[in-house]
């Protein structure tokens, strides 16, 4: 897990293959992480946070970025999902 509040980035790496859930929480937000084998959600269950990029380890090609259920214009460098500036209250999703 890693958080970096000036770059407004966040990042899970879970060491576990497959399908993996964890809780997280920050100053500003708390929530869960939820990895399966189609897709990877940070879930915010309460709060709000800011963001401009994700990092997912081995999360393999992104085709499909979703804040709050709207989606959003996104590139991709290696494991890490860059986009414009979201602030995320109910979930980011990567398919």
């Amino acid at each position: 897990f890693e958080y970096h509040v000036p770059k407004k980035h966040i990042g899970f790496t879970p060491i576990e293959k497959g399908d993996f859930k964890a809780l997280w929480s920050l100053k500003p937000a708390w929530g869960e992480f939820v990895q399966t084998k189609d897709y990877s959600c940070i879930k915010i269950l309460d709060g709000k946070i800011e963001l401009e990029s994700v990092t997912l380890g081995n999360i393999g090609t992104v085709t499909k970025v979703t804040a709050d259920g709207k989606e959003i214009p996104f590139t991709q460098d290696g494991n890490t999902v860059k986009f414009d500036t979201v602030i995320v209250t109910k979930e980011i999703k990567f398919v």
